[in-house]
């Protein structure tokens, strides 16, 4: 390829990758930034430690199965470590299930409810929501509350990832079973508060059931140690992979960079990042609920632009290619919080377009040329 054409091929590339890239970043969800240090206390568990702790952990968005992981190992060592109160600070849309199970209720919803450390969940700040699995997970707290403005949103469906696998009186017998364990009435709350701080002076003196007897919340202020706690990077970057929206601009990225690198000679900086992409996109898709069929059009599609490219045709093929990767798109998610928006599919059809008809054009032409 003549020096001066790969260079702006490379800048267009580039110039295609920023916008995508910005998007990337926007759609990766990352932890709630902790508020200002809070003080509270609470009445040891029996074996806990003299000067009582608080432990807070944020639950952001959709919990799959980095986030379940997470809260599962925290809340296991604050068991270990004898904290006196877990305090979850959630917004989130619904949950993924993890493996079979015969109840709609999330396995880290059943986990809060058996630990033997009190667990207070908060859905916060104002505008934050607790619905489908999330609320499960709401419910099986001992302490359930939300701060002004928060929405408990509907509870079906309680699976994200099988909408259609429990009915509703299923989901509802078993949320109103799990809140029935803490003395509640489904959809009920203990407090109302705008924060953390004034949830924890709202709660003392209550008492908390745990599986490892009763405790009473004592939380006088300025007395105890407040711990906030962030997934790690790597649970992190899990957890923003899973992300329906972050997984499709990940995968038509990186079929874009691995085309492109198909048709250049060698195997360069453009195919490794292209294989690293498509491998965040294929994380993403393991985990995320999609439709087989939806994600074998939409893979259609982009075979078929590569195909018009490489026989030079830029004709009915690309045409039929746009059209299947618009379908896949649109039918690709499994239900509403996992689609992918129409605003989303409009872009991803129309950068397709822009790179395998013009860029992907000059670029076999110009090796052509180069050829000869």
């Amino acid at each position: 390829m003549p020096s001066t054409v790969r260079p702006t091929l490379l800048r267009i590339l580039a110039a295609l990758a920023v916008p995508m890239g910005a998007l990337s970043v926007a759609f990766a969800e990352t932890p709630t930034a902790p508020s200002a240090s809070a003080t509270a206390s609470a009445s040891p568990i029996p074996g806990g430690p003299a000067a009582p702790v608080v432990d807070i952990l944020d639950v952001p968005g959709v919990i799959d199965p980095s986030i379940a992981r997470y809260l599962t190992s925290e809340i296991a060592d604050a068991e270990r470590r004898g904290s006196s109160l877990v305090l979850l600070r959630m917004d989130s849309a619904g949950a993924l299930k993890i493996g079979d199970d015969s109840s709609p209720a999330p396995p880290v919803a059943r986990r809060i409810a058996a630990a033997r450390v009190p667990v207070a969940v908060w859905v916060g700040p104002r505008g934050a929501r607790a619905a489908g699995g999330a609320r499960f997970v709401l419910e099986a707290a001992d302490v359930a509350a939300a701060s002004p403005g928060a929405r408990i949103g509907d509870l079906h469906p309680a699976d994200l990832g099988s909408p259609g696998r429990w009915t509703r009186l299923q989901e509802r017998a078993a949320l109103e079973a799990l809140a029935a364990t803490n003395g509640r009435r489904s959809g009920s709350l203990d407090a109302r508060a705008s924060g953390a701080e004034g949830l924890l002076r709202a709660i003392d003196g209550r008492v908390a059931r745990t599986p490892a007897g009763t405790v009473v919340l004592r939380l006088p202020e300025r007395e105890t140690l407040v711990r906030f706690h962030k997934p790690g990077p790597i649970r992190r970057a899990l957890h923003g992979l899973a992300n329906p929206a972050l997984a499709y601009l990940l995968l038509l990225g990186g079929v874009m960079l691995v085309v492109f690198e198909l048709f250049q000679p060698g195997f360069g900086v453009a195919g490794v990042s292209g294989a690293l992409v498509l491998a965040g996109a294929a994380y993403g898709f393991s985990v995320l609920p999609v439709r087989p069929w939806g994600l074998g059009v939409l893979l259609l599609g982009l075979a078929l632009f590569t195909w018009d490219v490489a026989v030079h045709g830029l004709g009915v093929p690309s045409a039929l290619g746009a059209a299947a990767v618009a379908a896949g798109s649109l039918t690709l998610g499994t239900a509403g919080a996992l689609r992918i928006p129409g605003w989303l599919v409009a872009l991803g059809v129309l950068s397709c377009v822009m790179f395998f008809v013009p860029i992907m054009t000059v670029a076999v032409r110009a090796r052509r040329a180069e050829g000869d």
